[in-house]
């Protein structure tokens, strides 16, 4: 009796959920959802702006849909758990609430579709947008106080609302674990390439380090910001670091024709490859990419037919 209850509560959830989901399709909304951030920088202005108020007004109906959903799941599952407690004070040892919980986290994930995942896919990569928009508005000097952004953006409070449910039912990271990274390393890369993929005089290292600490880890102490126990995030910090020095090392060395053509004028990218290289396991793999440019004919016209600065490159990268 109590899993068949628990199945359909979960069913309703799902059947919820699958509802936003059409509603979404059916007003045409699912291509402005599906839009990444490239198609829409390419859009003149007076579709960027129509395209920009339509996704704003979809990622307010989707938050609000999707906090109601989970808020309505959340106190039946939550009445339904409080039955069984009880329960079993009349009757001892009737059912065991831990196995009930475990089994509603598990029969939910087996439901959830890749539709369902790319709903909340949208949600995190979105309000990742928004969080970054709004510390880019704000005094670089003041990091932002996520009590007073939690009460003047209601986004932002219902985004949280929807995690601290998701928290309370021990989901969150059954579900959105691998959402959160792969937003994360998604808006890493796409930083690295946007900031420095065709400028090789800058060095970047200080300001990348700089980006990630403000707004990706401002974001991730934010919907962390429910719970108590942060231990891990400085572990979190390591592995995004790496990430980071990992990514823009492939950035560099995707461009080594230009940066060893450039050279000295590249020699910051250089320094930087070196430092990342330093960093990571990739140092083969440089080589690799290094000894195919050379074996090509137009690499060895251009390389000497520059000075001789340019061979030192060859020794810069050396441990």
């Amino acid at each position: 009796m109590s899993h068949d209850l628990t199945d359909r509560i979960l069913q309703n959830l799902t059947q919820d959920l699958d509802i936003l989901i059409e509603s979404i399709s059916a007003s045409n909304s699912l291509k402005t959802l599906s839009l990444n951030d490239n198609h829409r920088s390419n859009l003149d202005d007076s579709n960027q702006s129509q395209t920009d108020t339509e996704f704003n007004q979809l990622l307010i109906d989707v938050t609000n849909r999707l906090n109601d959903i989970f808020e309505k799941y959340f106190i039946e599952l939550k009445k339904h758990f409080e039955r069984i407690e009880q329960f079993n004070k009349k009757f001892p040892n009737s059912n065991n609430l831990d196995d009930l919980i475990d089994y509603q986290r598990s029969i939910l994930i087996e439901k959830l579709t890749d539709k369902h995942y790319d709903l909340l896919v949208f949600l995190f990569k979105s309000l990742f947008d928004y969080y970054h928009k709004i510390n880019e508005e704000e005094d670089e000097q003041n990091e932002i106080n996520l009590d007073n952004l939690r009460s003047e953006h209601d986004l932002i409070n219902k985004f949280l609302n929807i995690n601290q449910i998701l928290f309370n039912l021990g989901l969150f990271d059954h579900l959105c674990g691998d959402v959160v990274v792969g937003v994360v390393e998604d808006k890493i890369r796409q930083h690295i390439d946007n900031t420095s993929i065709d400028n090789y005089e800058e060095s970047f290292i200080d300001s990348f380090k700089e980006w990630l600490n403000k707004i990706i880890l401002g974001w991730i102490r934010l919907i962390y910001s429910t719970q108590t126990n942060l231990e891990h995030l400085e572990d979190y910090k390591k592995q995004l670091l790496h990430f980071m020095y990992t990514n823009y090392a492939h950035c560099r060395i995707r461009r080594l024709f230009e940066i060893v053509i450039d050279f000295p004028d590249s020699k910051n990218a250089v320094q930087d490859l070196k430092i990342c290289l330093n960093k990571t396991n990739l140092r083969s793999h440089l080589i690799k990419t290094l000894t195919y440019q050379i074996d090509s004919i137009e690499f060895r016209i251009q390389i000497f037919n520059k000075n001789y600065h340019n061979l030192c490159f060859f020794f810069v990268c050396k441990k």
